[in-house]
């Protein structure tokens, strides 16, 4: 961004210094990251006008490639940071598909935009020269106008010389107790860190539980059982982290079960309890990681963001966990878990609907995750999961008779050819095609090639392991097709699925 001096701003509670890189509320300082500082100073400064992404991000990150997801969670956290004004109205708003722009009035205030309040600091403390007691001074904040008069009226009292020792030795005051306070801040936090740390050590598996609703007889099942089923594709994407599926976990949906002998029965170190719940176009959110050894927490927040901002919060619960457990994440890692395959809410809604019944395993929820699949594809094409999941429910149906695998296995094939024409990276559109190769095609050569690609993209998907398995058994290579199927039981070892070979 521009070096060149800007003027100082003024919105709500808030003033905002470009050129110190200073924030404050009320006086008082708010922390931001640097990114999330530029990124408000270019929206107030433009305030009342929409910003496009695209030019935000070249503002932003002039001489780099970065995902959109980057800028998703800056403004996220100014949303957080910000709060609301006084009408109860954020002070970002969000134009779909296009960019944002700042709703609050804002006011220039010049280059010494900032200077007015220590000046009604010093002039307070004249003030006390003449009888207000010093306790009264840190904290006193007049209104301009009182200030100016007081500039006028009360000089005559103290010497130019005398004002500037006495405000001198108070700053000076002031600089050590912030630093010493500082210090022992970071060494408290050093501290705190690890002793947290020891605790984290080798924390290498985990179940998300299904979320609750925040209010019991208030239920959205496809956003609460939607939600862990993202989380845990985006989590399972760690190769350091072993994630129980979404079948496994889904009998833990009881409004009483306690997480941590959820945690326990599932054979793992750490769950992600939640609760959550819908409210016109905003989605409230508790969430907390605990350790099931101990059932201390090792990080719990709330969230109240619009609906729009669903996937910086997806983004934001999955780099919490990762840096709570710790893990050291690859780029490649850190990317996909901030991955976005769609931008649109209404498609992500849909796609969340189809998951939710296909999850059920009945033939009339595959009948009905086709279907709200498909609508997911015709407001978003490009949308690669939900094609997908389409390829995932038709490899199912035609078992249940409702079509014939004539009819069933052509379009599933179809649909999985299509998610990995719009992203190659996608584990599990790999293992259907690997299936369809073996158990349709006979094509020894391509379904391994598949079920080996699925396994270098995601090293913890279970289903690769079971059926690559399966698939060495087939080719009179016992030891490998044992190994891939025990690897399945040790990702996933409470599934029924993995326990034989079929």
């Amino acid at each position: 961004m521009s070096k060149e001096p800007f003027n100082c701003y003024q919105f709500g509670p808030y003033r905002l210094d470009p050129n110190e890189g200073r924030l404050l509320r009320n006086g008082e300082p708010v922390p931001l990251t640097p990114k999330a500082f530029e990124t408000l100073v270019v929206l107030v400064q433009r305030s009342g006008h929409l910003v496009e992404k695209d030019e935000l991000m070249k503002l932003l990150w002039p001489d780099s490639f970065v995902e959109e997801s980057n800028l998703n969670q800056h403004v996220w956290t100014l949303r957080k940071t910000l709060g609301e004004n006084k009408a109860g109205n954020e002070y970002i708003e969000t134009v779909p598909k296009r960019g944002y722009r700042f709703m609050a009035e804002v006011q220039e205030l010049g280059h010494q935009g900032f200077e007015l309040v220590a000046e009604r600091r010093t002039l307070t403390r004249i003030v006390t020269e003449d009888g207000v007691e010093a306790s009264e001074w840190s904290r006193e904040r007049l209104p301009e106008s009182q200030a100016r008069k007081l500039i006028a009226g009360k000089r005559r009292w103290v010497t130019r010389r005398g004002a500037l020792t006495v405000g001198g030795l108070l700053l000076l005051l002031l600089m050590v107790s912030a630093l010493t306070l500082r210090w022992w801040r970071s060494v408290e936090a050093r501290r705190t860190e690890a002793a947290r740390a020891v605790t984290r050590t080798n924390l290498t598996s985990m179940a998300v539980l299904p979320f609750k609703p925040l209010v019991a007889n208030d239920r959205d099942e496809y956003l609460e059982m939607g939600m862990v089923d993202v989380l845990i594709t985006k989590l399972s994407n760690i190769r350091q982290l072993k994630v129980r599926s979404i079948s496994t976990v889904r009998k833990y949906a009881d409004l009483q079960q306690d997480p941590v002998v959820a945690g326990r029965e599932l054979q793992v170190e750490a769950v992600l309890d939640g609760s959550i719940q819908r409210v016109g176009d905003r989605v409230r959110l508790t969430v907390r990681l605990l350790n099931v050894q101990d059932g201390t927490s090792l990080w719990a927040d709330k969230f109240d963001e619009p609906f729009t901002n669903i996937f910086a919060l997806q983004d934001s619960i999955s780099e919490r966990v990762a840096a709570a457990l710790p893990l050291n994440l690859s780029r490649e890692e850190k990317a996909r878990l901030s991955r976005h395959y769609t931008e649109n809410t209404e498609a992500f809604q849909l796609y969340l609907k189809g998951r939710y019944f296909w999850n059920k395993r009945t033939g009339e929820g595959l009948k009905k995750a086709i279907e709200y699949f498909n609508q997911a594809i015709a407001i978003d094409p490009r949308y690669a999961q939900a094609y997908a999941g389409l390829a995932d429910s038709y490899l199912l149906i035609g078992g249940y008779g409702l079509i014939s695998q004539e009819e069933a296995i052509p379009k599933a094939k179809a649909a999985a050819e299509k998610a990995l024409e719009i992203d190659d990276t996608l584990a599990e559109a790999h293992t259907s095609l690997g299936l369809i190769y073996q158990n349709y095609e006979w094509n020894w050569a391509e379904c391994e090639k598949e079920y080996r690609r699925a396994i270098e993209l995601n090293p913890n998907y279970a289903t690769a392991h079971h059926w690559y398995g399966e698939h060495l058994v087939l080719m009179g290579r016992f030891d490998e097709g044992i190994a891939e199927i025990q690897r399945a039981q040790e990702i996933d070892p409470l599934s029924l699925r993995y326990c034989q070979i079929n």
